[in-house]
């Protein structure tokens, strides 16, 4: 009776011989542990070989906008590097890539509020020349690059007309003496309301004085025909 009960049991000893043996293979061949390999600043294509060395996976966990970059190096890395891991662990990586190229937008024609307004938006880096013509004021009558064309560095050039003779395009006197404006006006109908920062003596002189700053502000068009008035402080 036993010996028969011993052969109905007997058949589980070479399963239970493989799963044990599995088990201690697996035991004395895999590392129990390991350190995240560096591989920022590597590429992707660098970035895999390392990890399959380890026996590790890449997971892509962010792309990063970066001009200065060659596209697909690998910024940051989780778990960071030297720490203490398991092995199969996935590596999460940031890739930089460059970012899209923008488009020249067309200016032609359209007014200096349209035009600022729209490269602000943009994040377009706009240099502006404003230039006598027959069109009306403000109105875009040339541009670089032309149209369409890929914005490098995300610059452009506009040139602005400013119409017939009398418009005038206030410039900036902000650290210039109170004289030099005096005569950069003085053939022109033009009123010159002075207000001081600090306490003045009644023989002060306000042709040397510096100014701080202005109103109209600095690229305001004027009419240099009617009379206008100024606002300076000093």
């Amino acid at each position: 009776m036993k010996v028969q009960q011993f052969y109905k049991i007997f058949w589980i000893f070479p399963f239970l011989s493989f799963i044990l043996g599995y088990y201690l293979l697996h035991f004395f061949l895999q590392k129990k542990e390991i350190y995240t390999p560096n591989v920022i600043g590597k590429s992707l294509q660098s970035c895999i070989k390392i990890l399959s060395k380890e026996s590790l996976s890449l997971k892509l966990l962010h792309e990063k906008e970066d001009s200065d970059l060659t596209e697909g190096v690998i910024l940051d890395q989780i778990p960071h590097p030297n720490q203490k891991i398991r092995p199969s662990q996935n590596i999460f990586v940031i890739v930089s890539k460059k970012p899209k190229a923008i488009q020249t937008p067309e200016f032609l024609g359209k007014n200096h509020k349209f035009i600022t307004k729209n490269s602000s938006k943009n994040g377009i880096q706009l240099k502006i020349f404003w230039l006598k013509s027959l069109y009306p004021v403000g109105n875009c009558i040339a541009q670089y690059p032309n149209p369409e064309q890929e914005l490098v560095d995300g610059k452009m050039f506009v040139f602005l007309s400013v119409g017939n003779e009398s418009l005038y395009v206030v410039p900036n006197f902000k650290d210039c003496f109170i004289r030099e404006l005096l005569k950069k006006f003085e053939n022109y109908n033009i009123k010159i309301d002075i207000f001081h920062t600090k306490i003045i003596d009644d023989d002060h002189v306000c042709k040397d004085c510096k100014i701080v700053d202005q109103k109209p502000m600095p690229g305001s068009i004027v009419d240099l025909s009617k009379p206008f008035f100024m606002q300076i402080q000093v």
